[in-house]
């Protein structure tokens, strides 16, 4: 298992795509996801597991495309 810290979000960020991603990438339900894009947009630092390394880093490629910021811990 691989965790993912997403650690910040930049102004223009798209938070419906942040939860969509979440949702289908770590197999979460909707209101799981938005959770984890509101506690984002909260200040909090959530962390998502993944199956693999390669699946984690993909994820923390895909966060950084729509505006937030993720590490591999």
């Amino acid at each position: 298992m691989s965790v993912v810290e997403i650690i910040e979000w930049r102004p223009g960020c798209n938070k419906v795509e942040h939860t969509k991603l979440i949702k289908s990438s770590v197999g979460l339900d909707l209101a799981a996801a938005k959770k984890i894009t509101d506690a984002v947009l909260a200040g909090h630092n959530p962390t998502v597991e993944l199956e693999t390394e390669v699946a984690a880093k993909k994820l923390i490629f895909d966060l950084d495309a729509i505006g937030f910021g993720a590490r591999l811990i």
